[in-house]
């Protein structure tokens, strides 16, 4: 008992880590980020980053992306029997260029506040004493990966000049037979940067909820399966669209 308050001292007694110090540690130190999000947790940046993400992907390839989505619209209205007139094409496409990359970035800021909800739910089953608030904190610091990641794949779309939805860090990129398949689906969620985030995400939510890890990291796999099903399903459904 005595070496458990030696410890819990010592932890309360841990310098305070900066804002750089924190976004740092995601990719370098990520245990000594997570001791210092579960005494003070800090959930700003982590909405910021995955709101800005998407919009980071679009808008930093503005050019490709408007390109891409001109030809997804061509191939949808010509698979619907749909007719659309240049002039038409032209405006639904402008319009589509400007307001994709912002409903994209509120989508992912509501996402990730409904997932760091669901995990702090399931974590209370492991009896984890972790609050929504250290939780939010450990999701969104992991997301530093994410942007990382987002950065990364900005870089390769101006190398090719072409825009894709598959990031060429994924399975999926090796697969462009099988696109519009459940597995090519799967596969895009086999993605480098995404799993890393996941292992950051098993430590932090080890350390805040006071789990072991091996159910730290049962969790993290549980979301990594539903939302490659549901990328899966989603990627079959997109295909349909443009037979």
């Amino acid at each position: 008992m005595n070496d458990d308050l030696v410890i819990e001292q010592q932890s309360n007694t841990l310098p305070r880590l900066n804002v750089f110090q924190r976004i740092a540690g995601a990719i370098f130190s990520p245990e000594r980020l997570m001791n210092d999000l579960e005494q003070k947790p800090r959930v700003l940046l982590g909405i910021i980053l995955n709101v800005l993400a998407p919009v980071i992907l679009m808008y930093g390839t503005f050019p490709m992306f408007k390109e891409y989505l001109r030809t997804t619209m061509e191939m949808t209205a010509a698979n619907t029997a749909q007719q659309m007139t240049p002039e038409l094409l032209d405006q639904v496409v402008n319009i589509s260029a400007i307001s994709t990359p912002i409903m994209g970035g509120i989508m992912a800021g509501g996402m990730f506040l409904i997932q760091a909800l669901v995990i702090w739910l399931v974590t209370k089953i492991f009896k984890g004493q972790a609050s929504y608030k250290q939780i939010l904190s450990v999701l969104g610091y992991s997301s530093v990966i994410s942007v990382l990641g987002t950065i990364v794949t900005v870089a390769v779309i101006y190398i090719t000049g072409t825009y894709t939805d598959v990031t060429y860090t994924s399975l999926a990129s090796l697969l462009p037979e099988i696109k519009g398949s459940f597995i090519y689906g799967v596969a895009k969620v086999v993605e480098v940067f995404y799993i890393w985030q996941l292992v950051v995400n098993a430590i932090g939510i080890a350390i805040v909820s006071k789990i072991d890890k091996k159910k730290a990291y049962l969790i993290m796999v549980l979301v990594l399966i539903v939302y490659a099903v549901f990328t899966g399903y989603s990627e079959i459904k997109a295909a349909a669209l443009l037979k």
